[in-house]
């Protein structure tokens, strides 16, 4: 009997997706999973049907940190740089929910530009993903179901509770060139450097166009450097699955999103100091689970679950090459805004 706790997966999707962990090159996942790339380029296409791969650099070394914003409703048309998307969200009030990557350096600046009534700040010092090697999954690869392992996630409470590392910077980061790079392959994971760099200088054109040798020089020693890993979110239909969004406060708030995030169907985890965002979608067949781990822990949820609209949304993808010189984060002028739609 299949459980209702389980997703299903079948065997290729969850080789590549443990193989893309530490791969440079669609070329390396082959090698990884010891499949052809031909094949390996089919689960691909089929996996990004159902979920998303991401690319994950260390945003501390590039001088970044997300944040998440909490804010009371109102029509949004403009958004401070550096803003990633702005979407209304569904609970006991209306409110927005505001995500972006800003460098540490310009926190406060983006903070009291942002012209909203704010409920909660958080931090994202620790930004975390669901990812396939380090998680509390269970795959049966004979009815090809990935399950939750809540036993594995009670057991390793304690492991959770070291000190979230604060940081702060001076503004320096890599330069245009790297940072290019870095954008296209926030787009694509396994987008060829050059391809990233040409479609960066489509936006920038102080960018300049770089030989293959010198471009390479770039990613093996300042790329490479900063990237951390690749992982994968699969995704159900939001329509009858919705992203649920949780904000504890407390002292253990660090704990509960270091745990959540590594159950399946769980995406992503911020956490500051003292309170957490995480976002994921579980099925109802978790939440027992999942509230009897929250009962363990001195956490609190003021604004109690939430649900993310998925059809009201604001999003643009910051060209954050376009925001240095001499490896420094500089700030635009001017208030900018690409979105695809506005929040109503």
């Amino acid at each position: 009997m299949i459980s209702k706790k389980c997703l299903r997966i079948d065997q290729n999707l969850w080789r590549v997706a443990r193989a893309l962990y530490r791969a440079w090159t669609i070329r390396e996942v082959a090698r990884n999973a010891g499949m052809p790339v031909s094949t390996v380029e089919g689960v691909l296409r089929r996996l990004y049907s159902i979920g998303r791969v991401y690319f994950r650099p260390d945003y501390k070394k590039l001088g970044l940190i997300p944040i998440i914003v909490f804010a009371k409703y109102k029509r949004l048309e403009r958004f401070p740089p550096f803003t990633f998307a702005v979407r209304k969200i569904c609970g006991l009030s209306k409110l927005l929910y505001i995500s972006a990557l800003v460098p540490v350096i310009f926190f406060d600046r983006w903070l009291s530009s942002l012209d909203v009534d704010k409920v909660a700040v958080v931090r994202g010092f620790e930004h975390l993903r669901w990812n396939p090697v380090d998680s509390f999954s269970l795959y049966d690869d004979k009815q090809k179901l990935l399950c939750p392992d809540f036993m594995k996630a009670y057991k390793s409470i304690s492991m959770y509770e070291y000190p979230v590392e604060t940081w702060s910077s001076d503004g320096s980061t890599v330069d245009k060139v790297d940072k290019a790079v870095i954008c296209g392959r926030m787009l694509d994971p396994f987008m060829r450097p050059g391809e990233a760099l040409e479609r960066a200088r489509r936006y920038d054109k102080s960018l300049p166009s770089l030989s293959t040798q010198a471009l390479s020089y770039h990613v093996r020693h300042h790329v490479k450097p900063v990237w951390l890993h690749n992982t994968v979110n699969f995704y159900l239909d939001v329509g009858k699955y919705p992203l649920r969004v949780y904000y504890v406060e407390g002292k253990d708030s660090r704990i509960l999103a270091r745990i959540l995030v590594r159950l399946p169907l769980f995406q992503t985890a911020k956490i500051d100091v003292d309170k957490a965002v995480i976002i994921g979608q579980p099925l109802n067949t978790y939440l027992r689970e999942i509230y009897e781990i929250m009962s363990t822990l001195d956490i609190k949820m003021p604004l109690c679950e939430l649900i993310l609209d998925p059809k009201n949304m604001a999003k643009q993808i910051p060209q954050l090459y376009k925001h240095i010189k001499n490896k420094k984060w500089t700030w635009p002028e001017e208030i900018t805004l690409r979105s695809n739609n506005k929040i109503n």
